[in-house]
């Protein structure tokens, strides 16, 4: 193993200096890794691993500033609480403040920084308010099980989130990333105030065959489900508005961004129906940039096709985003993932460099940084293709 991260090292540190400095500008395009975690265990380390990501030719950090219970923790700080957040809050219970340091660090070497942050999926929250819970209906019973999310619809989860997201923004930070979680699933938000006003009474289980067709582990969908799957998406694009404008009027320098499947853009109906993300409804949100979930691997083992056939409709989605929706590039973050999900193993180079043939002049991020190992075929890649790093 030390042989690979000398080797990745070796390669960071010949990237000629005069290209670093290009990324130093405010309006150079986005070259970010996301933070799951460093691998330094103090924060002197901090400073050599932020250094070592620079000279890689990355910008931009994006860093988790929440903790639920079974997220890693940062190494080079105590931690007080199980879940919370990791910035100095007055209204969120404080894990550790590792923003501080890493905000320091990362402006002194001119690193743009990101917060990424959870919103429905706060567990901190909801092991204090079990009463906000939006339980999810059980298909095959007909019963209610607990759903694990914020009921986003209630008008006192939103004033919650609200004053999280402008608290956070107050921090120094130069952008905020908005977590995967402000969706809703095919069987989430039944019993909520959505559906009340949707449907005009509460959800009953009789519903479900008004919704869907269930033959064993198969379901379908009705029409009813498709009006409600886009009255969903409309909802929540308004409260994501909401959430924004006010973040912006605390803090109106600091740029948003929000996560978006990847079925948003290269399936709008699947998005739609899945996670109740339509195209039509989002880009009326004031959102600076759309991070797109364009994780290759994962999209490969899922529509079980090869990755040349991924970047093909990746780049029909950039198209749909720039010509339908008129969506510049500079409101466009594509994110590829480092790593395969379930087995740890990095992503070959030569996945990369089919990658960066096709994306080459767009903004990246590479998903999940957890240490310089996990960029290091990116790099190899970009250089090997004579790109700037």
């Amino acid at each position: 193993m030390k042989w690979h991260v000398n080797l990745i090292l070796c390669l960071i540190g010949c990237l000629s200096p005069g290209l670093m400095d290009a990324l130093d500008t405010p309006d150079a395009p986005i070259r970010a890794v996301q933070v799951f975690t460093f691998s330094s265990p103090d924060l002197a380390g901090l400073r050599g691993e932020l250094k070592q990501i620079k000279a890689a030719g990355f910008n931009t950090i994006i860093l988790r500033v929440f903790k639920n219970p079974n997220d890693r923790p940062y190494p080079f700080l105590p931690e007080t609480e199980v879940s919370g957040v990791y910035y100095s809050s007055a209204t969120e219970p404080v894990v550790s403040d590792v923003l501080t340091p890493v905000l320091q660090e990362a402006h002194r070497q001119g690193f743009r920084v990101f917060a990424w942050i959870t919103t429905r999926k706060s567990q901190w929250i909801l092991n204090a308010r079990p009463d906000w819970d939006s339980p999810r209906m059980d298909i095959e019973s007909g019963e209610w099980i607990t759903g694990g999310h914020l009921d986003i619809f209630r008008t006192d989860v939103e004033h919650r989130l609200t004053e999280m997201l402008v608290e956070l923004s107050r921090t120094g930070v130069d952008g905020i990333l908005i977590q995967d979680d402000f969706v809703s699933r095919q069987f989430d938000d039944l019993n909520t105030t959505a559906w009340r006003q949707f449907h005009g009474r509460s959800f009953d289980s009789a519903a479900l065959t008004d919704l869907f067709s269930h033959r064993r582990t198969s379901v379908s969908y009705r029409p009813l489900f498709h009006e409600w799957a886009r009255y969903k998406s409309r909802t929540m694009a308004v409260i994501l508005g909401r959430l924004v404008q006010r973040v912006k009027r605390a803090s109106p320098q600091v740029r948003i961004a929000a996560n978006l499947y990847y079925e948003g853009v290269t399936s709008p109906h699947h998005g739609r129906q899945w996670v109740s993300q339509d195209l039509e409804d989002l880009m009326t949100v004031p959102v600076d940039i759309w991070a797109i979930m364009a994780y290759q691997q994962q999209m490969s083992n899922e529509l079980g096709i090869p990755l040349s056939a991924i970047i093909g409709k990746l780049q029909s989605g950039a198209q749909r985003l720039r010509n339908g929706y008129l969506i510049p590039e500079s409101r466009i973050l594509w994110k590829f993932q480092s790593q395969d999900w379930k087995t740890g193993d990095m992503i070959p180079e030569r996945d990369w460099k089919m990658l960066m043939n096709a994306f080459a002049s767009s903004q990246i991020a590479v998903v999940p940084y957890r240490g310089i190992q996990s960029i290091g075929a990116y790099v190899k890649a970009r250089n090997a293709l004579g790109l700037l790093p």
